[in-house]
């Protein structure tokens, strides 16, 4: 189908790799002993390079810099392995993809941050981002969170990865020699199947459960983790998401557990705490973002439990803002607290607590001296009732950040309680916690 063009526009594309930066291009390359670790195309329509540690960049024109590519990204040595698409020009990156198609040993990480203000060349340029991912190997994990993805790009991407690269040249844009080379090196190179371990679709609110069997095949593919969170998918209470619960703990890196938005129901987080809370995959979980679900404290209760449990794991940041917390979950969170002694972050914003609440809170807190960041802002149950156990709780602790904001605590208390935050933690009385008891003892002695 390309043939009749290829020899005109293969000359165009030699030419204009050549020039007379070429020599100084080598020189520079050759005097860098550290490459960078991350190379971003930039929306300034040139290519910057970032040498870590030195704040030194390198910009260069495209077609000047054909040859800093070519030496960048098809050395093997080069530790490179983030690449950033940031540029609202669809020419340059298909361009740049062109350039990138059977070169590429480094890369496995590819980032998208695109800023197209049409719709059409959005769609457009995603579906190149999709075929350029099929044809390469090196890449496993492909971002494209905030791109504005919708039901039928998910569709786009499943056809792309389910059968061969399809061109079509029929489609009312002219980009010509741009457009003609990138399906031409497309056609040429090896076909491949899936090769992605990680696709990150997070925050794109028009992808729906209309995606999930989509979603679900892609996981047959062999995608081994898929962030939905703040997408448009949710709960229905049935799980409908367990197939994402169960790929996440298949998958070899499981820092995060990562359901934002999605309207969990007290049945999706009894599954996941009896199905893995147990189990080794979760020894390396570090952070949960359970925000913006439906929970309620009957369903965390058997998650802090199980947690308690997994005595391996080692909690550091746990989210659990704008569910539907109440009181009777506080008991077994202080207990996890205690029992974990790592966790230095605890989110609570916008559900019911009240003061029985945070007086129960407090009897756990005291003492500890991981936690640094509490918020339990927006629960307007916890009023100035609430006052002396907040105090003793900053001033026995190792607490810094303290959000009360939006409770109905008043200004008088809160700004109170503010001051008390500025003491360091050395000068503070923090009592020595011990297996039976609490003995009272200044940190300082």
């Amino acid at each position: 189908m390309f043939s009749s063009k290829e020899d005109e526009f293969s000359s165009q594309i030699s030419s204009s790799q050549k020039s007379e930066l070429e020599k100084l291009i080598e020189k520079e390359i050759d005097e860098i002993v550290n490459y960078p670790k991350k190379f971003l195309l930039e929306s300034n329509g040139y290519t910057s390079m970032a040498k870590i540690g030195l704040s030194k960049s390198y910009d260069y024109d495209y077609d000047d810099g054909g040859i800093f590519y070519e030496r960048l990204f098809s050395d093997t040595t080069s530790p490179i392995k983030i690449f950033c698409i940031d540029i609202p020009d669809e020419k340059t990156i298909l361009r740049f993809l062109t350039f990138l198609v059977g070169k590429n040993q480094t890369i496995e990480e590819m980032t998208v941050l695109l800023k197209f203000e049409d719709k059409n060349i959005l769609s457009r340029v995603i579906e190149y981002i999709f075929l350029y991912v099929k044809s390469d190997p090196k890449i496993k994990h492909l971002s494209l969170s905030y791109q504005g993805i919708k039901d039928y790009n998910i569709t786009s991407f499943f056809e792309i990865l389910s059968g061969e690269i399809i061109f079509d040249n029929e489609k009312d844009v002219d980009l010509g020699i741009e457009r003609f080379s990138f399906f031409l090196a497309l056609q040429k190179g090896e076909k491949y199947k899936n090769h992605i371990e990680i696709l990150d679709i997070s925050n794109n609110k028009g992808i729906t459960n209309d995606s999930l069997p989509y979603l679900n095949k892609f996981i047959g593919f062999g995608i081994g983790n898929i962030y939905i969170s703040n997408t448009s998918i949710k709960s229905d209470g049935e799980l409908n998401l367990q197939f994402f619960f169960d790929d996440f703990f298949s998958y070899k890196d499981t820092n995060v557990l990562d359901y934002v938005g999605l309207q969990l129901h007290d049945n999706d987080v009894e599954y996941i705490s009896t199905t893995f809370v147990g189990e080794t995959q979760f020894y390396d979980i570090h952070t949960i973002y359970f925000m913006k679900n439906l929970i309620t404290s009957e369903g965390i209760n058997i998650f802090f439990n199980q947690l308690i449990s997994n005595k391996k794991n080692h909690l550091k940041c746990i989210n659990l803002s704008e569910n539907m917390l109440d009181d009777s979950c506080i008991e077994s969170l202080g207990q996890l607290i205690k029992s974990k002694k790592s966790i230095e972050e605890l989110f609570l914003r916008k559900n019911k607590l009240t003061d029985k609440g945070i007086e129960t809170l407090s009897h756990c807190i005291i003492g500890d001296t991981s936690l640094s960041i509490l918020d339990i802002s927006g629960n307007d149950g916890v009023t100035n009732n609430s006052y002396e156990y907040l105090k003793n709780m900053v001033q026995q602790s190792s607490i810094r950040t303290l959000n009360l904001t939006y409770s109905s605590l008043s200004k008088e208390n809160m700004d109170s309680i503010e001051k008390l935050l500025k003491v360091l933690i050395q000068d503070r009385e923090i009592p020595l916690l011990t297996i039976s008891d609490v003995k009272s003892a200044s940190k300082n002695n």
